[in-house]
């Protein structure tokens, strides 16, 4: 049967294309997630030329897909297709803390830029992330340009109202006759407003550069609410306008050993998506100072070995090759011994491409 997703190769190098796309979203280059199961929901992986939403809440997950794509697109991209692949990680929220040498046995791989320089304002975030994309298509590299987060970013007019607040409060304002009336017309919205108008001056020229930029958002709670969703996450509507792919994460399991929590299981849900199918979901083991652990999540996909919440199901059946093994753990010993992950992973995606060829339309043509 022909496979109606095409997966990033490792990644997909096709050269910088022309604004003017075909309809196939099958000829989008893409970069992988580095995970199997992530790439299939989002048809294919990232696409690059597009912006990329990634939602969540604390120990979701959000920074360490981020990191774990990078890491797998520096070791495949140039090797496989000859083209320089540049990221540049913004750490807004200054918490990067991912000992990426350790995870990835690798001294020289650092995420963070040597300087440790990051955004505080939206302006800034735009002039950086316009230097980064004027560079990358001069020199004819493929960028990965990531904002962590866009709830660590202010805007210079939000900015200037905390200062005057400020201000007063020190009690300057009155010395140099400044008024103590509540400031009319902006309603905070300052940064919402700001960042709309970078989506329109900026989002031509991702399209241009074949870069992606990846914008991670932290959830907040809807306080009271009786109808809709409980979380939301700021950034105004621009995001789910502009955004091709669009990314919730939430933890649904914590895997411990001997009393201590040693990873998590992630469930990842593409809220939307202009390349591929929307509404795919799929789990995703994170493990402790390794990262994405590709191998057991494509496991758990192909032996139904997670119910519908997540939640690890008991009594499964894992039988590989004619053989049956008594834990995942035994079968994951015995695939990075012999080398049979690329099994696994031919195994997986065959499996979700006969899901999807099942639930598909089988009607006849109406035009």
């Amino acid at each position: 049967m022909k496979r109606t997703t095409k997966l990033a190769p490792e990644i997909s190098a096709s050269p910088p294309s022309p604004p003017d796309r075909t309809d196939s979203t099958a000829d989008i280059p893409r970069i992988s997630s580095g995970c199997t199961v992530l790439d299939l929901a989002l048809g294919g992986g990232y696409p690059r030329g597009r912006i990329v939403n990634i939602v969540g809440d604390k120990s979701s997950g959000k920074t360490l897909l981020v990191t774990e794509c990078i890491a797998k697109a520096r070791k495949m991209f140039k090797p496989l297709f000859g083209l320089a692949f540049k990221w540049f990680y913004d750490d807004a929220e200054s918490g990067y803390t991912f000992n990426t040498q350790q995870m990835y046995k690798d001294p020289d791989f650092t995420v963070l830029p040597k300087n440790d320089y990051h955004s505080e304002l939206i302006e800034e975030f735009e002039s950086n992330l316009d230097k980064q994309l004027n560079l990358c298509l001069i020199k004819n590299e493929v960028l990965l340009y990531a904002l962590d987060t866009f709830d660590g970013l202010e805007s210079v007019a939000g900015r200037k109202r905390y200062e005057k607040k400020l201000k007063k409060y020190r009690g300057k304002n009155q010395d140099e006759g400044e008024s103590t009336t509540k400031e009319k017309g902006s309603y905070k919205t300052e940064k919402v407003t700001s960042f709309t108008e970078f989506f329109r001056n900026q989002h031509g020229k991702i399209l241009r550069s074949d870069a992606l930029l990846i914008v991670i958002s932290q959830v907040r709670a809807n306080i009271g609410v009786m109808f809709g969703p409980q979380y939301y996450r700021t950034g105004g509507k621009a995001l789910d306008h502009y955004a091709a792919q669009i990314i919730w994460l939430a933890e649904v399991e914590r895997v411990e050993k001997r009393d201590r929590v040693v990873s998590v299981v992630i469930k990842a849900r593409v809220t939307k998506n202009k390349v591929g199918k929307a509404y795919r979901e799929c789990f995703i083991t994170l493990l402790w100072d390794y990262g994405v652990d590709d191998l057991s999540s494509n496991i758990d996909y192909l032996f139904d070995l997670r119910d519908k919440r997540g939640k690890t199901k008991t009594g499964c059946e894992i039988k590989w090759k004619g053989i049956d093994y008594a834990t995942k753990e035994h079968l994951i010993r015995y695939v990075e011994k012999h080398n049979e992950e690329e099994e696994i992973k031919r195994a997986v995606v065959d499996k979700w491409e006969a899901v999807e060829r099942e639930i598909a339309p089988n009607r006849k043509a109406k035009y």
